[in-house]
């Protein structure tokens, strides 16, 4: 179907864009074809749908990745110069890059996918959130490329950057560790997501992939300023020069928080990070990911004290002996969830004790993460048995205070 003439380009343009608000990862190959086949219906529908069509593209391998690079590369080389822009299409297009189902397997495919975003992020000056796959980790010449092009302060999202550890990081020309010199110039950052080194292979040996430390370490340098930075996810990384520049830097803007806990780990940056920032803080979440060995490292006692206006509080295994909140006007301490891997006893009896003084008034459930009630069909008494009767008398006892005790799936009924 040709597009009428009787209707302005403008109109046009919004009835695409509705067309595309859908994410491209969320839709069909069939739909993603119909989409590529609007650019050739005719040269008014490829100029207006050109810019939806590369502002968010989808990417499944290594191989769709790299025909992208090369259509940029193309075009950029084929840009006159002279142009009122000086950004070549469709690179100044691109808003995203998300790579997150693009998985590398091979050492080849991990050096060939930072070759390509490399070449990429100088092509593209207006992208705003980059996402990586855990298999996909940055040189040190990619996040060079990422933190010197025009636009570097546009980046709102920064997620799956993985931190390969001291004894493996090259200081960048400016005497800083590269990430914190990504991060210092991406001012306008919301959301940041960082992995340590408890993630990574340790058996790898890539040479262009992981050089070798050759100057050492810079003095302090000044704070970050990332005002609008509002959430902060840094797993298995119990220190490093970012983490140290966090904790001295002010956050205004951060709400929700998840780290690794590694409390009375010498030299650990992520107790002082909470203790920091934990007075502003909304959503703390604890995660351990699952590594041999396991682990152990344990959670700040104290996280009710230091994070007055927690509303959501998620805890994993050690389980810290949480310190009573302090005594507050009207409802107490605002927590209105908690989150627990399994239900345990001696934390039954605080949240009652804490219930009844009227420390924890707010608080609404209590979500058990790795237990998922008995199905339908099955005796009362096994319903009794194990996890099973343990779930069933948080929910007993705790429903005197209107808490509901939720499973895996957020259900709160046994049977």
């Amino acid at each position: 179907m040709l597009p009428t003439h009787t209707l302005p380009a403008e109109t046009w343009f919004r009835v695409l864009a509705f067309a595309f608000a859908v994410p491209p990862g969320s839709i069909s190959i069939e739909e993603r074809k119909a989409r590529a086949g609007l650019l050739r219906v005719s040269k008014t529908f490829k100029n207006l749908a050109s810019p939806l069509f590369y502002a968010y593209p989808h990417f499944s391998t290594p191989s769709t990745l790299a025909e992208f690079t090369d259509i940029l590369q193309a075009s950029d080389r084929a840009w006159d110069s002279l142009r009122r822009i000086p950004y070549s299409t469709p690179g100044r297009w691109v808003q995203a890059l998300d790579l997150s189902r693009v998985s590398c397997t091979t050492a080849a495919e991990r050096l060939a996918v930072d070759t390509m975003l490399t070449q990429l992020f100088p092509l593209t000056p207006f992208l705003s959130r980059l996402v990586l796959n855990s298999t996909v980790r940055m040189s040190r010449r990619a996040m060079a490329a990422l933190t010197a092009r025009e636009g570097a302060g546009l980046l709102q999202v920064l997620k799956g950057i993985k931190w390969v550890g001291a004894g493996m990081t090259m200081w960048s020309a400016s005497g800083e560790d590269p990430l914190l010199a990504l991060v210092r110039v991406s001012v306008g950052l919301e959301e940041l997501e960082v992995f340590g080194p408890g993630l990574l292979d340790d058996d790898d040996d890539d040479g262009a992939m992981t050089p070798q430390l050759t100057t050492p370490p810079p003095t302090p340098l000044p704070p970050l300023c990332l005002p609008k930075l509002h959430s902060l996810m840094i797993l298995s990384l119990p220190k490093s020069p970012l983490l140290a520049s966090l904790v001295r830097s002010p956050l205004p803007s951060l709400r929700h928080l998840m780290v690794t806990p590694y409390d009375g780990v010498p030299s650990a940056h992520t107790s002082a990070l909470i203790a920091a920032h934990g007075a502003a803080l909304h959503t703390l979440a604890f995660h351990t990911p699952k590594t041999w060995p396991p682990i152990r490292a344990a959670t700040p006692p104290t996280l009710l004290h230091t994070s007055p206006h927690l509303r959501a509080l998620s805890l994993t295994f050690p389980l810290p002996p949480l310190v009573a909140p302090p005594p507050a006007p009207a409802k107490g301490h605002p927590l209105r969830v908690l989150s627990l891997p399994r239900p345990d006893p001696t934390y039954l009896y605080k949240l009652e004790a804490w219930l009844y003084l009227g420390l924890l008034q707010c608080l609404e459930e209590v979500h058990m993460r790795d237990v998922r009630w008995i199905r339908a069909g099955l005796s009362s008494r096994a319903a009794e048995a194990g996890v099973q009767g343990d779930m069933q008398e948080w929910k007993r006892r705790l429903g005197r205070w209107r808490v509901r005790v939720v499973d895996v799936s957020g259900k709160e009924d046994a049977l």
